[in-house]
């Protein structure tokens, strides 16, 4: 607390609220499967954003007692579910909480707890499995989950800066596996769990590439390798086709609010508070300013994206702004089929309009993965290694 600027204490002190801020997440809230009333209790406890992470954490030991106790009496679907919503919890408030780093790691660590607590309650062929993908000096941890009929697309779900494979991107799989794909979810380098062994790279694109390399080399049944999607919110809206422009085993990509240029967001006073954390905490460099520097995003500097490319945008976007300038910028890069949905209202990765969003997102990866092989290769690019 004591390192706090000026701005910050009055930003996080007397702005950041529910009146301003905290009813713009609840969508976000229950994509980590916390129950509405539950948020509006919380929050309402809550005086303010200091005590963000004391009160949800509190909300998430409570529900993980209630979990136990079902679990004695052989309740295990309502176990399963509170130890979702516990893990929830302590998602919610961790995410973008970045004053005592302690705290933080605590209930990142009670979230993978949780998490796997949750699942070990699943049927064993419905249970995601662990996997850990090397990666340089380190390993990428990630869940797999496999359909039971064979040879069906895999998608890949991407992190944003402070996104947690645990949580949100359960509830997007949980979607997508009910939809027949497979999924893979994972924690890249400075996201949740490989943020302790690596921070954010320039090239965050070859942790993927690797991903893609080591299922090429375990051979899974269920999983047919010329149908490869990835979806990513946030940063991880920005990650998403710029996996799919680097490799062209990605044969159709999916982003959501992902800024295209990092050189866009605002700077000095201008700068969004969140951001003037998070970011060096993502990288683990000293300021907001070298990091945004050192990673030097800019999607324009990729090869022009060749793949189906579906981008969903914000005009009220107070986390990435400009998201129509954005927007622009992506359609223009991207040489293939494109397909752009705009919100001139929609808040950070369309929150508010979620609802459009989600199906929206199914519908389009069904759409493009009930074309042939032959029509799916075609926006294949030759590349040494790769052959059509």
């Amino acid at each position: 607390m004591k390192n706090l600027s000026l701005k910050e204490r009055i930003f996080f002190g007397l702005i950041c609220n529910e009146k301003r801020v905290y009813h713009h997440w609840y969508s976000r809230f229950l994509l980590a499967q916390v129950d509405i009333d539950r948020i509006q209790r919380v929050v309402a406890r809550t005086q303010n954003w200091f005590h963000w992470l004391d009160e949800w954490s509190e909300e998430g030991k409570a529900l993980d007692h209630k979990a136990e106790n079902s679990l004695q009496q052989g309740n295990l679907l309502t176990a399963r579910n509170l130890f979702h919503a516990s893990a929830g919890c302590y998602h919610v408030g961790q995410h973008f909480f970045y004053f005592d780093e302690l705290k933080k790691d605590l209930a990142m660590h009670e979230i993978r707890r949780l998490y796997e607590r949750a699942i070990s309650l699943n049927n064993p062929e419905d249970r995601p499995r662990r996997i850990e993908i090397p990666f340089r000096e380190t390993v990428i941890p990630g869940y797999l989950r496999l359909q039971q009929e064979h040879k069906r697309p895999l998608i890949i779900l991407i992190n944003g800066m402070d996104n947690v494979k645990e949580v949100e991107q359960h509830y997007w799989s949980e979607l997508l596996v009910e939809a027949g794909f497979n999924t893979f979810v994972f924690d890249g380098p400075g996201q949740g769990e490989m943020g302790y062994s690596m921070k954010m790279i320039p090239d965050y694109e070859k942790s993927v590439t690797e991903i893609l390399n080591w299922f090429e080399a375990h051979h899974f049944d269920e999983i047919d390798l010329n149908r490869i999607a990835t979806i990513g919110f946030s940063m991880g809206g920005y990650f998403s086709p710029l996996v799919a422009a680097h490799d062209p085993r990605v044969t159709c990509a999916v982003g959501n609010g992902g800024p295209a240029k990092l050189s866009l967001i605002p700077t000095g006073y201008r700068a969004n508070p969140v951001l003037q954390r998070c970011f060096p905490h993502a990288t683990g460099l000293d300021s907001y300013k070298e990091s945004l520097e050192y990673l030097n995003y800019d999607i324009t500097k990729a090869p022009p994206l060749e793949c189906p490319f579906l981008l969903f945008h914000s005009g009220n976007d107070k986390i990435i702004p400009k998201g129509k300038k954005h927007a622009e910028i992506y359609m223009e890069w991207a040489a293939g089929e494109k397909e752009l949905v705009y919100y001139p209202d929609g808040e950070h990765v369309c929150a508010n309009y979620l609802d459009e969003v989600i199906p929206k997102t199914i519908d389009w990866l069904l759409q493009k993965f009930t074309m042939s092989h032959t029509k799916l290769n075609k926006h294949r690019r030759m590349e040494p290694g790769h052959s059509v």
